[in-house]
């Protein structure tokens, strides 16, 4: 279960760039609750707009390693940390830490702070090597807050430009971009070096009647279900995933650390959630809405983001093929199989019936 909380009482869904993963870097216990419990207070709310945080906590070299395989949008890293606990803290361990950050995405933004004093050295240093800012202990909470607001201004303004106008999910452009940045990520020809990356699953989607509510109700009706089929993927998607429209009535959705038997899972929640929705709107529209889904994990015989994104595509054309409404991946073999073939119809929560 993870150990994340949300540190807002937000009972609606609200859109992805109003949710933020933060990390607290500190070898101090007592200091790094209080910073995450100043981060849900009302005070530090009220200035970033009641925007969602979720925090997590780490102490030590080692501990930071292990959780940047996962995504933040914003880290608070003390400079002097250990390699683990119980060893001496050294401010060499955080700008290593910054660095390794750094190299592995520019999407992260790193609040420097330390305890020892204002040196100029190291502070040049930090914010060379990519650093936001950099914070003397104690700092004053208004200072904080002010820092945060910026990082989020920063970030909503970028997102703007990422997010397709349509449905409110991602856009072709910056899906691609993640896609490959993410691969990128993965040593070539290195298969030791690769089994120690978290592993990355691709879902692709396609609305299987589309050209029926077009001909049938117009193209504001088949307009009108694609928005619906984006709510839903939002509603059965995380925040850490990258849920885009790819054009149409194509949709994708990048799921870092997921394996192909999770990542299965997860497409055949989002199939089933489409369908019972739907199931209540063919009672008006007298057409069923369902969807077809593709899905393909790296590095699993594949190189590329390219060869990745194919992959999914054959899946995603094997459900067109079997009759839609379907979920297939890849056996071990590298053989197209349905979820249910996969996974098993034991494993699923509740069956769904066919779509006549």
């Amino acid at each position: 279960m993870s150990d994340q909380q949300p540190l807002t009482d937000e009972s609606s869904l609200r859109p992805a760039e109003w949710e933020y993963r933060v990390l607290i870097v500190d070898d101090d216990p007592l200091f790094a609750k209080y910073l995450k419990s100043l981060l849900g207070s009302d005070f530090l709310q009220e200035r970033i707009s009641h925007r969602l945080l979720r925090v997590d906590l780490a102490g030590s070299l080692k501990e930071v390693q292990g959780k940047i395989k996962q995504h933040y949008d914003i880290i608070l890293l003390d400079i002097n940390i250990p390699i683990e606990k119980g060893t001496p803290p050294q401010r060499k361990h955080g700008l290593a830490i910054l660095r390794e950050i750094k190299k592995m995405t520019s999407e992260t933004e790193v609040i420097m702070i330390s305890g020892y004093g204002p040196e100029v050295d190291t502070i040049v240093q930090a914010i060379n090597e990519g650093a936001f800012y950099y914070l003397d202990k104690p700092f004053r909470n208004e200072l904080l807050a002010a820092l945060l607001t910026r990082v989020i201004e920063k970030k909503e303004s970028d997102r703007k430009a990422w997010m397709d106008g349509f449905t409110g999910l991602y856009n072709k452009a910056f899906f691609e971009f993640s896609l490959k940045n993410e691969i990128g990520k993965f040593p070539k020809g290195s298969e030791p070096a690769r089994r120690n990356l978290n592993p990355v699953s691709l879902i692709l989607l396609d609305f299987d009647h589309l050209k029926e509510y077009n001909d049938q109700y117009g193209h504001l009706e088949g307009d009108h279900v694609i928005k619906k089929i984006a709510t839903v993927i939002k509603k059965t998607t995380r925040g850490s995933d990258i849920a885009a429209r790819n054009g149409g009535d194509e949709f994708g959705v990048l799921l870092v650390g997921a394996d192909h038997a999770n990542a299965l899972r997860r497409a055949e929640r989002i199939r089933e959630a489409v369908y019972e929705y739907g199931m209540e709107y063919a009672k008006v529209k007298q057409l069923p809405m369902t969807v077809s889904i593709g899905v393909a994990t790296f590095p699993s015989r594949l190189e590329s983001a390219e060869a990745l994104y194919k992959a999914a595509d054959d899946a995603l054309y094997a459900s067109k093929r079997s009759g839609r409404n379907a979920v297939h991946g890849y056996a071990e073999s590298g053989e197209l199989k349905s979820f249910r073939e996969l996974v098993g119809s034991e494993s699923i929560e509740h069956q769904t019936p066919s779509v006549p």
